[in-house]
């Protein structure tokens, strides 16, 4: 009976006519809004307090009915919305691969680099990024972007930077286009791709990230953590690149307020805690994540910016 329950609350929310038992509520065009109001709705008519990260974690009519049981027998913590995580929790998540670091290579500044990657290219920062890396270098600059062919992504590129009325002619030669995923394994590119990539660049930008400050920790993982871990892993294949990593100051935002002390770039990410809400806590895992490859002799920068 719950389970025809949640389904006909999904089906509702989704505007459609029904969902099956093992259906994935965002493969059905659920996003973070509507997911937050199924929580909402289902905690009223069950009476449980259900964090939204189990939402995330098993997006399914069977998985929310087995999140409902355990919610009777286990109260959720305070935090019930986004689900509460701990500071050991979130500095377990942040282990670095054995495979990056400077692995007994040496590294020699690029004055003046020749290939450099940027992610996050098609969003605000990124088009400004990017047009600074094409006119203040010669390099040419291969971006990361969704898309089913590197004409696609070259496309959307220049479409970026026409909206912001940033778009150049002369910039059109050295704009390629890698298409690819920021949640996949070596950013869902081809054994030959990576290679290639990992002989011939001298620099990473690594500015791409899912910003939502509705969705958990879990659900920005793989777009936010891992693809940071990824990026250093490419700064560690074959020869040593410097990674510059763009962070955000929701590290150091708690209840979504600014207010309390006063951090600095160099603050000691264990004292500042764990931030609220999923976006903060990804970047915080992966500013551990980049300063630990520092630690290592991988060369790199943070940049926290506003946001």
């Amino acid at each position: 009976a719950e389970e025809q329950e949640i389904a006909a609350l999904c089906a509702e929310l989704l505007n459609i006519e029904r969902v099956g038992l093992d259906d994935n509520f965002f493969d059905l065009g659920g996003n973070s809004l509507l997911a937050t109001r199924l929580v909402f709705q289902m905690q009223e008519r069950f009476q449980v307090r259900l964090p939204l990260v189990r939402l995330f974690e098993t997006p399914t009519v069977a998985g929310l009915t087995r999140a409902i049981a355990e919610a009777r027998t286990s109260p959720a913590a305070d935090d019930h919305l986004f689900g509460a995580i701990t500071l050991e929790e979130l500095k377990s998540e942040a282990v670095l691969d054995d495979a990056v670091g400077a692995n007994g290579l040496a590294y020699e500044h690029m004055a003046d680099p020749e290939h450099i990657l940027l992610t996050g290219a098609t969003g605000f920062l990124g088009a400004y990024l990017l047009k600074g890396l094409l006119e203040k270098t010669r390099a040419d600059v291969h971006c990361l972007v969704r898309a089913n062919s590197a004409e696609e992504g070259k496309q959307r590129l220049k479409k970026n930077l026409e909206y912001y009325q940033l778009w150049e002619e002369a910039f059109a030669p050295r704009l390629l286009a890698l298409p690819g995923d920021l949640e996949r394994p070596r950013f869902g590119l081809t054994d030959a791709q990576y290679d290639a990539l990992a002989g011939e660049l001298d620099v990473i930008y690594h500015n791409g990230a899912t910003v939502n400050f509705v969705y958990p920790y879990r659900a920005l993982k793989p777009a936010n953590v891992e693809s940071t871990h990824e990026a250093l892993r490419l700064a560690s294949a074959k020869r040593l690149k410097p990674v510059h990593f763009v962070s955000s100051m929701s590290v150091f935002m708690k209840h979504g307020l600014r207010e309390g002390p006063i951090y600095y770039e160099d603050a000691d990410l264990d004292e500042v805690g764990v931030p609220h809400g999923g976006y903060g806590q990804s970047k915080w895992v992966s500013e551990r994540l980049v300063l630990a490859a520092g630690e290592r002799g991988k060369p790199g920068r943070r940049y926290i910016l506003g946001g």
